[in-house]
């Protein structure tokens, strides 16, 4: 798995609300180590045809907003005695219903560097992950079929089986290339045919998900090794 630094270029539109001044500091050799020891690892459905592709990493200090998860500060969820937080950007080449996609998981920490709690996107949300099973030092999370929201246990991916069950079999929900507005510029060179070749591919991935999360991608070893 092929990753990416921490470092970001602000957008055109500076739609993150990040100025050149507030852009987080680039990893030294010690935090990326210490985030290949905490990276999540991710459980997926067994038919799941989707996998992470990307991981890109922030080190966030107190108050420091997200470079790419602009609308929601996670620093809003952190516990009494955290000192920083791990911010893990996930890139999916897509998901079930258009292409590419861009997760997250925070990862809080104290002043001994040691994990006292975990969020992660879901839906465009922040939601808490304090029910995951941790292994070792790394956190478990389960990523819906086709959709890749995270949860903490698998018993509440199954409680949105039906609403799952249509997107990852369903024409009707099926969408194209996902134009988002920090994007546009750079994207502009799209015309309808590749949008509708998107449409085509995306069509041939529905798949019946079986809620056996027996496909898991462990973010740590190899995906991280080039952050230090």
């Amino acid at each position: 798995m092929k990753s990416q630094g921490p470092n970001k270029t602000p957008n055109s539109d500076n739609s993150t609300g990040l100025g050149l001044d507030q852009l987080p500091e680039k990893l030294d050799a010690q935090t990326a180590l210490l985030a290949r020891q905490l990276a999540p690892i991710l459980l997926c459905d067994k038919n799941e045809p989707f996998k992470p592709v990307a991981v890109g990493i922030t080190h966030l200090r107190p108050g420091q907003p997200s470079p790419s998860f602009g609308h929601i500060n996670p620093a809003t969820q952190a516990p009494t005695g955290t000192d920083s937080i791990l911010e893990y950007e996930i890139w999916w080449d897509g998901d079930i219903q258009h292409l590419y996609e861009l997760e997250h998981v925070w990862i809080y920490l104290d002043e001994n560097n040691a994990a006292i709690h975990v969020t992660a996107s879901a839906h465009g949300k922040m939601l808490d992950m304090s029910q995951s099973i941790w292994q070792d030092r790394q956190v478990r999370l389960f990523c819906e079929p086709g959709k890749h929201a995270h949860s903490p246990t698998s018993a509440q991916v199954i409680e949105r089986r039906e609403a799952l069950d249509k997107a990852c079999s369903d024409l009707e929900g099926v969408g194209d290339i996902l134009v988002q507005p920090f994007f546009a510029q750079q994207l502009a060179f799209l015309c309808p045919y590749d949008h509708y070749l998107a449409f085509d591919h995306l069509r041939n991935l529905r798949f019946k998900p079986t809620y056996s999360f027996e496909k898991s991608f462990d973010l740590s070893p190899s995906s991280l090794h080039e952050l230090a």
